[in-house]
This record gives structure tokens, C-alpha cells and sequence, in this order.
């Protein structure tokens, strides 16, 4: 028959790490808490009377100060004076098209074109000229076909300014 196995005394069986253990590493400690106008004024005041740094601070801000971990960055670390900066330019714009009646503005002189003719034809089909009938057909016209005309005279406009 076989030996059974024998548990040491201090072996936690709830799978808990034991508490005695060398090996562990301590949790970290908290920072300690201090007023910041407290701190400072104990500092400025040292600094003041000529006093060495940290004279007058607590220990434990001391013993727990993370900037003396690190060394403090020296001057030429930051000089960026002689630094070529990668500095990669947005690239040009695209080159502008040579003519600028295109489909659309070919579109928009038609649109024009279609609104002068029912502005100035009268029901019987002959041209009348006569201002106040151009302003009375302009008048009577529905508001989204003025919009229309306005957005293609615009167009047509821009389009033959760009030219010269």
C-alpha cells in the first residue's frame, strides 16, 4: 500500500498565498497625502531663507519622492537647435483643370436657356420683349424654379469668370 501524502501545518488549503512567504513581493505603498499650498509654501519658504532643498518637507515625502528616480533631463536634451524637423509638407493641389465648362456648366447654360425661353415666349408662341411681362412671367414663377435658375446662373457665372 502506499504512504499517504502528509500536508504541512502552514499551507493555507483555500489556495490563498501564504502570508510567511519570503519570496512576496509587498503591495505598493500609497503616496503620501499632503496639502499641495502647504507643501509648496514649505519649499518657497526654504528657498527663501536660504535654506537647503527639502529642509522643511515631511520624510515620508522624502523617502517617497518619484523625481529622484529619475535623472533630471539636461538642457541639451531639449535643444532642438540643431534638429532637422521631418516635416512633410500637404501635397500641392491638384492642378486645375484647363477649362472649366464641363458637363455641369453645359447643363446649367441649357437650364438658363430653357427658363429665358418660357420667360419670354407668351402662350401663342411668339417672343414678347416688353420688361414689365418679363417681370410679371418672373413674378408668377414657382419659387424652386427661381432657386433653380439662381444655383445655374451662379454656376455658369464662376465658370466664365474662371476663364479670364
Amino acid at each position: 500500500s502506499l504512504p499517504t501524502p502528509q500536508m504541512p501545518n502552514n499551507v493555507p488549503m483555500s489556495g490563498d498565498v501564504e502570508i510567511n512567504n519570503p519570496h512576496r513581493i509587498p503591495p505598493p505603498r500609497a503616496p503620501p497625502r499632503y496639502d499641495l499650498e502647504h507643501i509648496y509654501k514649505l519649499g518657497y519658504d526654504d528657498a527663501h531663507s536660504g535654506k537647503e532643498f527639502g529642509t522643511s518637507l515631511p520624510e515620508d515625502i522624502i523617502k517617497y519622492n518619484a523625481a529622484q528616480d529619475e535623472p533630471l533631463p539636461t538642457h541639451d536634451q531639449y535643444d532642438d537647435g540643431n534638429f532637422e524637423w521631418a516635416y512633410n509638407p500637404p501635397p500641392p493641389p491638384p492642378p486645375k483643370s484647363k477649362s472649366s465648362l464641363g458637363m455641369g456648366t453645359m447643363f446649367s447654360m441649357f437650364t438658363l436657356y430653357r427658363f429665358g425661353k418660357d420667360t419670354v415666349t407668351s402662350p401663342d408662341g411668339s417672343i414678347v420683349l416688353d420688361p414689365a411681362y418679363i417681370i410679371a412671367q418672373l413674378r408668377s414663377m414657382e419659387p424652386w424654379r427661381l432657386g433653380l435658375m439662381g444655383m445655374s446662373l451662379y454656376r455658369v457665372v464662376s465658370a466664365l469668370s474662371s476663364l479670364f
